[in-house]
């Protein structure tokens, strides 16, 4: 009768805790495991290997070790800033000092002009054009056939403002930060989305467009969402807690739900609200500057000064030990009283 009633009885003590008490087996990885801490971008490639870049270095990961590349492999830099595979699966990095393609194993300097020390964001559209923002506009390449070397040049008519974020749609859209609004390039011409739009002023880092359509802007202070066919922009920032301006990072789970960085931790939209998960769920770190859901829905999570987190998944079960007020870790009886 006990063993029967046993999973039971464990499930209504699952219900009936608090659910700020829950913890998740999270897998951490940092310099013990060969891992610079200061994680800024997470990025899965065609052949299942995870890229981490950090402060120092960037790390591919195989599933046993991390390997890293640096000034001697090829980077213009170790300070590593943004990540991207192109639809040819050339790999693209823009560091501290600079962009690079990783092509035959080994990193390939990839000269953009005065821009070089001041680029910020990356996209590659689905024609394989590369877009790069920095302190004074956009730039485009295009990269010639059998993988020669682009040539980088201004985008006509768009502002010479700080571009933070870009995206490359399907279509040929693009949209990208422009100073402290949303500009939008289309066949050639630039449409500026500012207040008018329901936009605050904001350095706009991330930008994404989801399975439904709707565009979604992340800024260190606010979450705006353009929904599908509508004109103005609106707020899904209540209640979300502020991202530092290395660490913007927004991504759409396989169950369509939106997780966000925050400096309190990852933020994740369920039913209508921001749940945070941090360290009192069993983070290192509540600075999270990079998410990817890999392959297997496995969720990977950037920490600043902690290195990496695997979380197996955001739905599996929890567990509650002596670190959350029990008085033992083995459990011979459970009861509602």
């Amino acid at each position: 009768m006990q063993t029967r009633t046993l999973p039971l009885l464990f499930a209504l003590l699952l219900a009936a805790v608090d659910a700020s008490a829950e913890r998740y087996r999270f897998r951490h990885f940092g310099p013990e495991d060969g891992l610079n801490a200061a994680v800024s971008r997470l990025v899965q490639d065609r052949a299942g290997f995870l890229w981490v870049g950090t402060g120092n270095g960037l790390f591919r990961y195989d599933g046993a070790r991390f390997q890293r590349f640096g000034v001697e492999e090829g980077l213009p830099s170790a300070s590593v800033r943004c990540l991207e595979e192109g639809p040819d699966g050339t790999f693209w990095v823009v560091t501290g000092r600079g962009l690079a393609r990783f092509r035959k194993n080994s990193f390939q300097v990839v000269e953009t002009g005065a821009a070089g020390q001041d680029l910020r964001a990356l996209d590659i559209g689905a024609d394989g054009k590369v877009y790069l923002g920095f302190d004074r506009g956009l730039l485009v390449g295009v990269v010639p056939p059998h993988g020669g070397t682009p040539r980088f040049v201004p985008v006509p008519y768009a502002p010479q403002d700080q571009v933070n974020g870009i995206l490359a749609e399907p279509n040929g859209d693009v949209w990208f930060a422009c100073g402290l609004q949303l500009c939008l390039l289309r066949q050639g011409r630039v449409r500026v989305f500012d207040q008018t739009y329901g936009l605050p002023p904001e350095h706009w880092g991330v930008i994404l467009r989801d399975r439904a359509g709707d565009l979604w802007v992340r800024g260190p202070q606010h979450l705006y969402v353009l929904s599908r066919g509508d004109r103005r922009f609106l707020a899904r920032d209540r209640d979300l807690p502020q991202s530092s301006n290395s660490g913007l990072s927004l991504f759409e789970d396989r169950q369509g739900r939106m997780l966000v960085s925050t400096d309190r931790g990852l933020a994740r939209s369920i039913n209508g609200r921001w749940e945070l998960t941090g360290i009192a769920q069993g983070l290192q770190s509540e600075t999270v500057t990079a998410i990817l859901e890999d392959r297997e829905g496995s969720i990977w999570l950037g920490l600043w000064g902690s290195g990496v987190a695997r979380w197996p998944g955001p739905d599996e079960w929890t567990n509650w030990t002596t670190a959350d007020g029990l008085g033992n870790d083995v459990v011979w009886a459970v009861r509602r009283d």
